[in-house]
């Protein structure tokens, strides 16, 4: 019998805790490992783990923020004296909470809420409790990086430096624009509009009312470097000198932002690079060992949306880097800049390629499964009733074609996905020619018009994408 992991000393505890005064450091060990974040209500405690799990214990009777669930007899968890994985979370990166609802943060860049919705601070679209875990669904589309909890206000900021807002509006906190800004209350997600095209990098509350919104000034924004004229004597040196120095800042401004691009690269989990046995022993000093890349049996039995996802992520990725690179396209002195940036472009772009490989290779499995399951019919005598026999075949044959069409539309990015799909066409077309010719011979046997030739004319025509003859008629 597996022994119970044993809980070690996670924090100390002391000074005003909502009604209570901790007058000295209190010890707390409930938790096997260590905590990364903990988060307080009246009378209970969540913690984040290092490995990304949430826990909590404590009591809670009326807003749900335990996230526990239900219990065998369907009443809703209020009360755990041992801390208890709250369920549905992995890879969690950040907890906050309001005075009545739990907000966390995956790797993935995926947001879940629960607890009270009353002045829908879940961004569900729901009012009333949630006792467990429940994704954003509103935010599917972006990939959110911070998240910010102003009492039962909630506010989400994505890769791209977009800020999303929902929950409690009183005083227009949320900051909408005058069309939305009198509703008391946002059950979803909303784009903060009025900050428009600015880049937020940053969200801080401060004082717990205000909420400041971090930007990335554009280079257009400061007259740092610039002149106007060239002295005669010494001028050529003084704006190399000045070219210098600009490229030194841009440097250190790109340096920033793909650094930042980085961190987002490296939660994107599928697209990096398998961990194959020859690669064993080279060091990564810089990967958290919590961010593993996905395996290749994680990219076979992943569900697609979340391959797709990281297809979108990487997209966006790659456009912010471009977007990037010609902007300093024509700026003096940034030639490393450019190399740092087409560095990280091509880095981004492999990795897309990768999960557009494995969309296109699970397309092609999937159809090859479904393929092998339509087994063509067989006409083993011929001379039943030969009507009979047709429409059985011509009903195979529908099948047959309709999944031909689909696996036409899947779109290979490298050359054994295309010969794989070429196979799979080529087979599918052989049992296609093989119904076509059983029904040449059944038309034969009925002394009706037949041509044996007709069947492969119809393969060779739909391969030349030419229209395929009028079934009955002879070809010319």
């Amino acid at each position: 019998m597996a022994t119970a992991p044993v809980a070690q000393n996670n924090f100390f505890l002391w000074g005003t805790w909502k009604n209570r005064v901790i007058s000295k450091p209190f010890l707390t060990k409930k938790v096997p490992g260590q905590l990364k974040k903990v988060v307080l209500g009246d009378s209970f405690v969540l913690g984040l783990t290092e490995n990304g799990k949430v826990v909590s214990w404590g009591k809670d009777m009326k807003t749900g923020c335990l996230g526990l669930g239900y219990d065998d007899s369907g009443a809703p968890v209020v009360n755990r004296d041992v801390p208890q994985e709250v369920p549905k979370l992995k890879e969690v990166v950040d907890l906050q909470m309001g005075p009545e609802h739990v907000v966390a943060l995956t790797t993935t860049g995926e947001v879940f809420t629960w607890g009270t919705g009353s002045k829908g601070q879940l961004g569900t679209g729901k009012m009333d409790t949630v006792y467990v875990p429940a994704k954003v669904e509103a935010l599917s589309n972006e990939q959110v990086v911070q998240i910010l909890v102003v009492r039962n206000s909630t506010f989400a900021l994505s890769t791209n430096g977009t800020v999303f807002a929902w929950g409690d509006n009183k005083d227009n906190i949320l900051g909408l624009e005058e069309d939305s800004m009198k509703k008391m209350v946002v059950e979803w997600p909303l784009k903060l509009t009025l900050l428009q095209e600015t880049r937020v990098r940053k969200l801080e509350v401060f004082d717990g009312k205000t909420i400041i919104a971090h930007i990335r000034g554009s280079d257009s924004e400061t007259n740092y470097g610039r002149f106007e004229t060239v002295q005669e004597d010494g001028g050529q040196e003084e704006v190399e000198e000045i070219e210098i120095f600009n490229g030194i800042d841009e440097m250190r401004k790109v340096m920033e932002k793909t650094q930042e691009w980085w961190n987002h690269l490296l939660n994107i989990k599928h697209g990096q690079p398998y961990d194959l046995p020859q690669d064993a022993n080279l060091s990564m000093a810089n990967q958290n060992p919590n961010q593993v890349g996905a395996t290749i049996q994680d990219d076979l039995e992943v569900e697609p949306e979340r391959l797709h996802r990281a297809e979108r992520h990487l997209d966006a990725l790659v456009t912010a880097a471009v977007t990037e690179l010609r902007r300093t396209q024509q700026m003096p002195g940034t030639r490393n800049v450019r190399f740092i940036l087409c560095m990280f472009i091509d880095e981004c772009r492999l990795r897309r390629e990768k999960v557009q490989r494995t969309i296109a290779a699970r397309q092609l499995k999937d159809a090859k499964a479904k393929a092998s399951a339509i087994v063509a019919y067989s006409v083993k005598d011929f001379s039943s009733n030969a009507n009979e026999l047709i429409r059985r075949i011509i009903a195979d044959t529908k099948e047959l074609q309709q999944m031909l069409d689909a696996v036409k539309t899947i779109q290979p990015v490298d050359v054994p996905s295309r010969e794989l799909k070429a196979t799979l066409v080529e087979c599918l077309e052989c049992k296609l020619q093989l119904l076509d010719s059983q029904v040449e011979l059944l038309k034969a046997t009925e002394g009706k018009l037949c041509d044996p030739m007709l069947p492969a004319l119809r393969i060779i025509k739909a391969r030349g994408n030419l229209s395929e003859p009028r079934r009955g008629s002879s070809p010319n």
